[in-house]
């Protein structure tokens, strides 16, 4: 095989581009970061409904604290099936894993109904 050298080196490339992308503080899930006693810090945009972004991964057992960016009008964030409900931001440690939905607890407007998102808790 002559081309071993361009194999090699497209997988090095990826392998190097994926630990940067887990390692930079981004995830499909928002801007995340952790604070100093360990909570997991997830930045999500909402403006007139919708969110950005819309599906939040995190693990059960892992403290968490949503931090909404009202882009447009006071939003906040409700998952009533884990009991999490606020304004501007929640902090809660999920305790069991599954799908789902979130929503805007705030009257934003005439399409306040669709302004939802998803939150998976993996293992």
């Amino acid at each position: 095989m002559k081309n071993w050298w361009i194999i090699t080196a497209v997988i090095v490339v990826l392998v190097l581009g994926g630990a940067y992308y887990a390692f930079s503080g981004k995830s499909a899930s928002g801007n995340v970061a952790l604070s100093n006693d360990n909570v997991r810090i997830i930045q999500v945009n909402a403006t007139s409904f919708e969110y950005s972004p819309n599906v939040i991964t995190v693990k059960k057992g892992d403290p968490v604290k949503i931090i909404i960016n009202d882009v447009d009008k006071t939003h906040g964030i409700a998952v009533p099936d884990l009991g999490v409900n606020g304004i501007g931001s929640v902090e809660f440690t999920p305790d069991k894993i599954g799908t789902f939905s979130f929503r805007c607890p705030t009257y934003c407007g005439s399409g306040h109904r669709e302004m939802t998102g998803t939150l998976i808790v993996t293992e």
